[in-house]
């Protein structure tokens, strides 16, 4: 309680005071759900597991007197999902899923155990079981392993107020995905509505000065007033701003900012559809960092709004923007040539013939640097004692370490708008999608540019028949992630599928390979 001393008192005074009487709140026996579990037998006392608890995959601690094989009880302080049942956030084929750690009520990634994949060798094997996520730290960014990262599970202002709680998050991530967008965007209403107060923020540009006056702008704003309500007027022009200006203007200032002249941006490979942050982009704009945020504050703004922007990012960045994890595999978005690379150093009985040192070899603007991976890193020789260690240092530098400045300050950006626990509502697929927009697909173009080989002998096969009638059948969501899933980006080229590239430059056109079952059950894409 908090007394104030009343005018007429004097330090050493009695006082009386009579608290006010609280009606005592009877237990909702509603709010929660208690559970027994059994505790894995390969799990000691204070170690995590995994459980699915009426639909919601949670993080328990084994108490300290407990061991594998006993029961302990815990309790879950809100009602399972609607759709008990439904896995959340599941992540792919190597079963990492997003968790709820009951102890922290914080979102945390676990490793889910299923069926063993078949690998050549121990690291192989001890490979596919890491997964890494984008950490903040002290020199920037850096991968840590992904059950190492917490995020928040609830979304609350600053003056203390609920907005989101864990449980109706949790509700959001596992609805379909035009649910999902919708509610969303009701989330971010609810935020303005709650923050900075004013009908709108009206932003003035310069058409023909157009990045300098929105970088000038929107730098200047805090990170309430980016989710206020913005209204977008160029100069000298008579429009008013109903929503069509500001998409305007989005569709611009991003044509803008992923302009190869910036210097910001370069491809993967020669594939021209995915572009990645260019290592050297200081080099090449002085101000490449201000960019960076900046870009990041418009995504940020284009999530929020609805809005859509051009330029389509390897996959490797949407999930850093949502912190997703990521794994080896990720290296072949990026370079397909060192990926190859990469694998073949795994399958080595003996690393230490390749004649290699805890360094990378690195090619900025024609002229090759050597770059320690670790601290005298080329003293450090690599053996299969230390193998594991290396290709982690590789996996860090090669996807956030030589743009570690440049990616920093686009998340920064990015999270200026958009709160941490929101980024758990969606997948990086479906960022993608919603940043972007879904693809005008022409199935009788993909049809027609489409080859076969392998086990198919050509469009009259019973099993391509079988095949198409089933996209034809999907809506254009599914299209879309059917075609990540092949190329890896939604985009599909102007001119069509007879130009689809493939990570070599040349072209490649959609291709579909049979297969006999004994070689492979599930569909996969190279």
């Amino acid at each position: 309680m908090m007394v104030t001393c009343p005018p007429n008192a004097t330090p050493g005074m009695e006082l009386s005071i009579v608290p006010p009487k609280q009606e005592k709140k009877k237990p909702d026996r509603r709010s929660g759900q208690k559970f027994e579990v059994l505790v894995p037998e390969d799990i000691q006392p204070g170690e995590s597991f995994s459980i699915s608890a009426s639909g919601i995959r949670v993080m328990i601690q084994c108490p300290p007197n407990a061991k594998g094989g006993q029961m302990v009880r815990f309790h879950l302080p809100f009602k399972g999902s609607k759709r008990s049942g439904v896995k959340k956030l599941e992540y792919d084929i190597d079963g990492w899923a997003r968790t709820l750690q009951i102890a922290r009520m914080k979102f945390q990634w676990a490793k889910i155990t299923k069926k063993q994949a078949v690998h050549s060798n121990s690291i192989q094997k001890t490979l596919h079981q890491n997964a890494y996520v984008r950490h903040f730290s002290k020199n920037g960014v850096e991968l840590i392993p992904a059950q190492l990262e917490l995020v928040d599970s609830q979304l609350v202002t600053e003056d203390g107020i609920e907005l989101v709680s864990c449980s109706e998050l949790i509700e959001i991530q596992t609805m379909p995905f035009d649910s999902k967008v919708k509610a969303f965007h009701g989330v971010c209403k609810a935020i303005g509505r709650a923050g900075v107060k004013g009908s709108h923020l009206r932003i003035k540009i310069r058409r023909e000065f157009l990045l300098e006056d929105s970088m000038q702008s929107i730098m200047m704003l805090n990170p309430a007033e980016m989710k206020q309500l913005w209204r977008i007027q160029f100069i000298g022009e008579e429009g008013i701003d109903a929503g069509g200006l500001k998409r305007e203007w989005f569709q611009l200032i991003s044509e803008e900012l992923f302009n190869p002249n910036t210097g910001l941006w370069m491809t993967c490979g020669e594939n021209q559809m995915n572009l990645q942050i260019h290592p050297s982009s200081g080099l090449l704009n002085e101000d490449h960092l201000l960019y960076f945020r900046f870009l990041g504050r418009v995504m940020g703004k284009a999530l929020y709004d609805g809005e859509l922007v051009t330029g389509h990012l390897v996959q490797t960045f949407y999930k850093h923007l949502l912190g997703w994890p990521v794994t080896f595999s990720d290296l072949e978005h990026l370079d397909p040539g060192y990926y190859k690379s990469i694998k073949a150093l795994m399958e080595m009985d003996d690393v230490e013939y390749a004649c290699l040192d805890f360094t990378i070899s690195e090619e900025v603007l024609g002229n090759h640097e050597t770059v320690d991976l670790i601290p005298n890193g080329v003293d450090v020789d690599v053996t299969n004692d230390n193998i594991v260690q290396y290709l982690e240092a590789v996996l860090n530098y090669r996807l956030v370490g030589r743009v570690n400045l440049q990616l920093r300050e686009m998340l920064y950006g990015f999270l200026d708008v958009i709160p941490s626990a929101l980024t758990t509502i969606f997948d990086f697929q479906e960022l993608e999608l919603i940043l972007c927009g879904l693809p005008n697909i022409d199935l009788d173009d993909w049809m027609q540019n489409t080859e076969y080989s392998g086990h198919y002998s050509g469009p009259s096969d019973d099993n391509i028949q079988w095949f198409w009638e089933v996209v034809h059948e999907m809506d254009e969501e599914k299209k879309a992630r059917l075609l990540q899933f092949v190329t890896g980006t939604s985009g599909v080229p102007h001119k069509g599928f007879a130009i689809l590239k493939g990570n070599d430059g040349g072209i490649r056109k959609f291709t579909i390979h049979g297969v006999k079952l004994e070689g492979s059950y599930f569909p996969s894409a190279q």
